[in-house]
């Protein structure tokens, strides 16, 4: 009898790559969505902008935070939440519609941290009030600086998430998979009963 090739073992088990690859892909597409949400959840709690009132002879300035200035801050959040959920239910083209959602979401985010970047925040001032007002406003620009940043980078991890959802959403394992057999997997415990029978066994006797 020919010998076998060496590199060929005649009981080589199954390749696992593409099932952890699939898992790690999940775990990395759930962790950008936490973290999106988070960051989110942030810039929606620090300064945005600001607004200068000189009507009254004086400078008033007023803060408005991120969740009065852009709403849709608290709402990507919320849905950045909602998507890791859907995320780890759902399976096949479901959850790569999901993923599309997610992308339409990150490239909506990072439009409303361009907008944050564009609005002006300060209005010029007289240099009696701004002295005045300095220390407080120097604190709100950089709390506006880290908002629109975290917005940003929110907008980028749901881009991503989105496109590995999207790209590889059909193959990762749903939600308590390890729970359910694969066809395979009920062929195998099928044929084990039988054997269990002609033996003279009882199959549930375990």
């Amino acid at each position: 009898m020919a010998d076998q090739p060496a590199h060929q073992p005649p009981d080589q088990p199954p390749d696992r790559r593409r099932p952890r690859a699939a898992r790690t892909a999940l775990t990395a597409a759930v962790g950008l969505l936490a973290a999106a949400a988070v960051a989110l959840w942030i810039a929606s709690l620090l300064v945005w902008n600001w607004e200068v009132d000189l009507s009254k002879g004086t400078a008033v300035v007023s803060e408005r935070r991120g969740a009065q200035a852009e709403p849709a801050l608290v709402g990507l959040a919320v849905a950045a939440l909602a998507a890791v959920a859907a995320v780890l239910a759902t399976g096949g083209w479901l959850r790569r519609a999901v993923g599309a959602l997610v992308l339409v979401g990150g490239l909506g985010t990072l439009v409303v941290a361009v907008g944050g970047l564009a609005e002006p925040r300060l209005r010029r001032m007289s240099d009696t009030g701004f002295d005045r007002y300095a220390d407080q406003v120097d604190g709100w620009f950089v709390q506006a600086t880290v908002a629109v940043g975290l917005t940003a980078l929110a907008g980028v991890l749901l881009v991503v998430a989105g496109v590995i959802v999207l790209a590889t959403g059909h193959r990762m394992p749903r939600m308590g998979a390890r729970y359910q057999r694969t066809p395979e997997q009920a062929r195998r415990a099928e044929s084990a009963g039988w054997e269990e029978v002609d033996a003279g066994r009882d199959p549930t006797d375990h």
